[in-house]
């Protein structure tokens, strides 16, 4: 791992991605979207690898209800994942004029930011 070093991305402009209970899916109405028990339709991802560690330099998980974007880093030897997302009402930034586009990135990351930290406890043989 030490020699690792690159980067690269991951884009998935059309899916499903993750299943929604049907009580969250009825959210879609407000976007004006019929229900289909599908949270997210697009992921974007930039990373970086050096040595052990993976830089995620842009998350996106784009919704009709609700999108989350954030950043962050992966530890490839301690499997510590350390995420900073925020959510976005639907793809309203899409639809804002340019010079106004990132006013609703700057509200919802003043206003929540969920901190993702994962350690991974070590696994035990028998």
């Amino acid at each position: 791992m030490s020699t690792l070093d690159g980067h690269g991305s991951i884009d998935i402009p059309r899916g499903h991605l993750y299943n929604l209970p049907f009580l969250l899916d009825l959210l879609k109405f407000l976007g004006l979207h019929w229900p289909d028990r599908t949270a997210f339709e697009e992921f974007h991802a930039a990373y970086s690898i050096q040595n052990s560690k993976v830089n995620v330099n842009k998350l996106d998980l784009l919704g009709s209800a609700i999108s989350l974007s954030g950043k962050g880093d992966f530890d490839m030897q301690t499997k510590q994942l350390q995420l900073d997302v925020y959510p976005m009402w639907g793809r309203i930034e899409q639809l804002l004029p340019s010079p106004v586009r990132p006013l609703p990135t700057t509200l919802s990351k003043n206003l929540l930011t969920v901190d993702v930290r994962v350690k991974s406890a070590p696994i035990r043989r028998t």
